[in-house]
């Protein structure tokens, strides 16, 4: 059986695992041949065969054997291989090589055979235990590997596949642990001639071309792969193996491929000619054209004069504007400065208002002029852990302090607050003094830079609360007449707010740093938010509710509860709802509204009301995880469902069930892994729609590299959408620098290898989008996502076609004279090629960020689906003008070589050459991590300013921007960027390749450094020109890369 039977393929080629199918004639030729040399063991044997694959070899095998048995770990490998070969004597098993109990009750073997797998796992040993346990007395053992030495190191492949590689002396150290006799053969495929004769022995020579007309013949031949025989007792074995493909297979295809190219090229000629006819028709009337556009261009110039002037007139205009600017900043980190020393007097005037209420009623005891009430004065008015006290009580030989199981009776609590409140923070009490201090005390801790006011509702305590408030500076006390519930005091508080915003707060919470500016940001930079709570956490630091979630039925979940802080719990996001015991709305919504729903008096249900209410009215409900209150559960109302206030909570339910039974039947029945994850975060389809899951290296650092940019907005775009977005940085790094924007933006940012596993397991069902960056990571995830989400389009996502930059890399070596690197290059190019085809063959799409790239795969896998994304630019408006602005620009992060070498290129060719003309010419070299040899390029006409928090600024300064790139791949994000500020650029054809960008019309392309040198020249100088390729250069970024661009292409991903 050559091939197998016709059918179904239930598997890809991927250039990993050997199918018959596959275009890739040498590994079939090194494939088949291992299996052809097994022939002679199996004859009328049982064998088995470790890491069967797709299934052929077994196949071969069962022809001359008695039975053979296949053990693959894959399992829809398995059932493609029983489909297509499985028979009475061939059949095929789930099992991994490295599972020593594997096959249980299954009979000895004859034959056992490992071909090109042992490499794949780490634990090697165990492979030879199972062997050892399955082989039968006497039997036989073949297995094969590739020698790490010239597979890896001479030929420079990089195979992510493989875990453990050998060289001949592990390989045989491996083997011979387990048998006492080992023979090593060596394989490699060859193309040359045969000559077979009846004698024994063998001559084996390799031929080799010295020049284009000389040849070489000398002794032995090369090899790639070890095929080693072992077993318990010595076995004959052949001395060479042979196998022919008659037809030549792989010679044929090489010569007709240079029959079609020669063929193209004689049709390429006959474009030629009639092109070069129909140009110099053209011209003639180009040249006709020409002589009528001159009038037409001196109106032209005299519309540009007057355009200049306006521009001069705005040019000073944004001058003044930016000195404002500037004195704005100047101000701001006074008025921060002052914020922070004001913080510390906050502090002493707190610590001091405190004591002063404290030695009051210490004063008050003085007013006792009898000596014999002396003691019980100090001991009523000075409780112990009081200095005074403490004073007291050592004078009698007692100790001080707070005695174990007394607490002190706080006084009053300071808290400054406005009279120009932008928020009002309503706090309800009913008795718990001691909590409400806390909180109170809390606050002012913990101040916020808005400001706010602090109403406190005594609703009808029948403790001191209401005195006790009342002595508290800076507090506002509304009396309720009767207790009205924490319903009704609520909305009491809210009929005496002076804010924009009410914060409603339970008087048994304490606030973090940060808990009110984070959730007022939210209300100013998003309209349509109305409502937006906190992140509850218990005392002990475990989360308590980061936004709830309500199941169908009505019944509510707190997300998060009891749970470690983790990053998944700090993303901004929609929710059913936010408890009320830490919330803020906007107040005209609120009292729109009506307030809290009073059918829910005296409590429960109604902040789950309120956010649907929110929803009804056209707004959107949100979590603010950043703000962070400590919630003491439980003291109001206590716990228990059945009595007390408590009991109102299921009682409410159905009241709220019976309200909004239309928006509920739009959420999940009932809590399980998978609805939770779903639930967390609300779509416009209630629980409803999926996840878009985002891998990539790392989390997008934005101002460090032009990949990370791209990303950034790409996640921007899907969040926008309405997608719930998972990020998995595969490198598991969660800098908070990088990431906090990213929980902002409502991304979902996962890392850990143990946690990603954990949501694919739980939530993989649920995803429809998964959107795999770079070769590396791509590989890493699609399996496990293949196995988890069987529905879901897998997107791999090139940044740049890798072989493609190492292939320009290697052609700039050699002609450099670099022939050794040039070398390395090339077979590390070969082997990304490999890896990146055959993601683009087993991937539902693959996006490239050019249509270069797009058509250079097409054009290499004619089946695949390749669509652009490219990189997303938000074009500046605003008019730029060449008035004020000096220097060169290079940006560019110096992670990436072709970066480090266009600024060398830069800086030691083309700068000098610019400076021969302008020696007042400074090139300006910024960018991320830059080494000391990019350092080292600091010098005359060259400023290195390395990494930058703000490109604006340099671009807003620069006259032009250069991009030397003498190789890579992709498009260009420097040159996207700089052109979408209205810089022109200066630009070789690889840094512009891509983009539809005209030499002369919106960049200037050169291949020297004498021609970069001429166009910079050229726009340093020339006004006329800089603000025709500045207009044309924003208009190409506009159309070719503006967000509309990646949005629709995201669209139609998503279906």
């Amino acid at each position: 059986m050559d091939a197998g039977s016709p059918g179904e393929h239930l598997i890809e080629w991927t250039g990993e695992r050997c199918v018959p199918w596959t275009d890739d004639h040498q590994v079939i030729y090194e494939h088949y041949h291992r299996y052809a040399f097994a022939l002679r063991y199996v004859a009328g044997k049982r064998v088995l065969d470790l890491a069967s694959g797709e299934g052929y070899g077994a196949a071969l095998l069962a022809e001359p054997a008695a039975a053979v048995v296949g053990l693959e770990i894959d399992p829809l490998t398995v059932e493609h291989a029983s489909r297509r070969y499985g028979s009475d004597k061939l059949s095929f098993a789930v099992g991994s090589i490295e599972d020593v109990d594997a096959l249980p009750g299954a009979a000895p073997f004859d034959v056992i055979t490992c071909f090109e797998a042992i490499e794949h796992v780490e634990h090697q040993d165990l492979v030879l235990r199972l062997v050892r346990r399955l082989l039968a007395p006497g039997g036989v053992f073949l297995c094969s590997t590739p020698d790490v030495e010239v597979y890896t190191h001479d030929h420079g492949n990089e195979n992510p596949f493989h875990v453990r590689e050998l060289d001949e002396h592990g390989f045989r150290e491996l083997l011979g642990s387990a048998f006492p006799h080992v023979a090593m053969l060596r394989q490699n495929v060859a193309v040359g001639s045969l000559i077979v004769g009846d004698g024994p022995g063998a001559d084996l020579h390799t031929l080799q071309q010295s020049s284009a007309d000389d040849w070489r013949v000398r002794e032995g031949v090369p090899h790639t792969y070890f095929l080693a025989v072992a077993s318990d007792e010595p076995v004959e074995v052949p001395g060479t193996s042979v196998l022919a493909d008659e037809k030549l297979t792989l010679v044929a295809r090489a010569l007709a491929g240079r029959a079609a190219a020669a063929a193209e090229a004689d049709r390429a000629a006959e474009r030629a000619q009639r092109l070069e006819a129909d140009l110099a028709a053209k011209s003639a009337r180009a040249e006709q054209l020409a002589a009528d556009l001159t009038d037409a261009a001196r109106e032209r110039d005299a519309a540009q004069e007057l355009l200049r002037q306006v521009r001069r007139a705005h040019t000073a205009l944004a001058g003044e504007l930016d000195r404002e600017r500037r004195k704005a900043e100047h101000d701001l980190a006074r008025l921060s400065w002052l914020d922070e020393t004001n913080g510390r007097l906050r502090q002493t005037v707190h610590e001091l208002s405190t004591e002063n209420a404290r030695l009051r009623e210490e004063v008050s005891a003085l007013g006792q002029r009898l000596i014999s009430k002396y003691r019980a004065s100090i001991e009523r008015y000075a409780p112990r852990g009081t200095r005074r006290r403490d004073v007291y009580e050592r004078a009698l030989g007692r100790p001080a302090g707070v005695l174990p199981g007394v607490a002190p009776e706080p006084g009053p609590v300071a808290v400054t607050t406005s009279e120009q409140p932008i928020v009002s923070v309503v706090i309800p009490v009913y008795g718990h003094w001691d909590y409400t201090r806390r909180c109170l005390e809390s606050i002012e801790l913990s101040r916020p830079r808005t400001p706010f006011e602090v109403i406190v509702v005594d609703d009808a305590s029948v403790d001191d609360s209401a005195d006790r408030v009342a002595a508290c500076p800076g507090v506002r006390l509304v009396r309720a007449p009767r207790n009205l519930g924490f319903i009704g005091a609520c909305n009491l508080g809210a009929e005496h707010a002076r804010g924009e915003l009410v914060m409603f707060l339970n008087n048994d919470t304490e606030v973090r740093p940060g808990w009110l500016d984070e959730l007022v940001s939210v209300l100013e930079d998003r309209e349509d938010v109305g409502l937006v709570g906190s992140k509850l956490v218990y005392p002990d630091g475990r989360v308590q509710e980061s936004g709830g979630i309500i199941w169908a039925d009505g019944t509510g979940w707190n997300y998060g509860r009891n749970e470690p802080e983790r990053p998944w719990f700090d993303t901004v996001r929609d929710v059913d709802y936010c408890s009320g015991a830490a919330l803020l709305i906007r107040r005209e919504l609120f009292d729109r509204l009506g307030g809290f729903d009073q059918r829910y008096a005296p409590a429960y249900y109604e902040d789950t009301d309120l956010a649907f209410a929110v929803r009804a009215a056209g707004y959107r409900t949100v979590v603010q995880p950043a703000s962070v209150v400590v919630h003491h559960e439980g003291v109001s109302n206590g716990t228990d469902l059945s009595s007390g206030v408590k009991r109102h909570q299921e009682l409410n339910r159905q009241v709220f069930v019976d309200k909004w039974s239309g928006q509920l039947a739009k959420h999940l029945p009932e809590a399980s892994p998978r609805n939770v994850w779903l639930a967390r975060q609300r779509t416009a389809a209630g629980h409803g729609g999926g996840f878009v899951l985002v891998a990539d290296h790392q989390v997008p650092r934005p101002d460090e590299d032009s990949g990370s940019v791209r990303m950034s907005r790409l996640l921007r775009q899907l969040t926008e959408l309405g997608e719930r977005v998972v990020f998995f940085p595969m490198n598991h790094a969660l800098p908070e620098r990088y990431t906090k924007p990213l929980h902002l933006g409502g991304v979902t940012v996962i890392a850990g290898e143990e946690h990603q596993q954990a949501f694919l397991r739980e939530a993989g069902g649920a995803l429809s989008l998964a959107l795999l960056s770079r070769p590396q990571v791509a590989w890493q995830l699609l399996e496990q996502i293949r196995g988890v989400a069987p529905h879901c389009r897998i997107a791999y996502d090139t940044v740049d076609l890798h072989f493609l930059r190492l292939e320009r890399q290697a052609e700039l070596a050699a002609e450099e004279g670099r022939d050794d690197e040039a070398k390395s290059l090339r077979q590390r190019s070969r082997a990304l090629r490999e890896m990146e085809l055959g993601l683009v063959r087993s991937t539902d799409i693959t996006l490239t960020v050019s249509e270069v790239e797009r058509d250079l795969l097409r054009e290499l896998e004619p089946e695949a689906d390749v669509a652009v994304l490219s990189n997303v630019h938000a074009v500046d408006e605003t008019e730029a003008v060449p008035d004020g602005r000096s220097g060169i620009l290079f940006v560019g992060s110096f992670d990436h070589t072709p970066n480090r070498d266009a600024a060398t290129w830069l800086a030691r060719e083309v700068v000098p050459l610019v400076r021969e003309v302008r020696p007042d010419a400074v090139a300006h070299i910024v960018g991320s991590n830059p080494p000391p040899e990019i350092l080292a390029l600091a010098g005359d006409g060259v400023l290195v300013h390395g990494w930058v928090p703000e490109l604006e600024p340099h671009y807003r300064e620069a006259r032009v921007v250069v991009a030397p790139l003498r190789y890579g791949a992709g498009v260009k994000g420097k040159v996207g960027e700089a052109l979408a500020c209205g810089v022109p650029v200066v630009a070789t054809a690889i840094a512009a390749e891509g983009m539809h960008l005209e030499h002369g019309e919106s960049v200037l392309v050169g291949a020297t450094a004498r021609e970069l040198a001429d166009h910079v020249l050229t726009l340093l100088g020339d006004d006329k020109t800089w603000l025709q390729l500045s207009e044309r250069g924003k208009a190409a970024i506009q159309s070719q890369f503006g967000p509309e661009v990646a949005r629709r292409t995201l669209e139609g991903l998503l279906g």
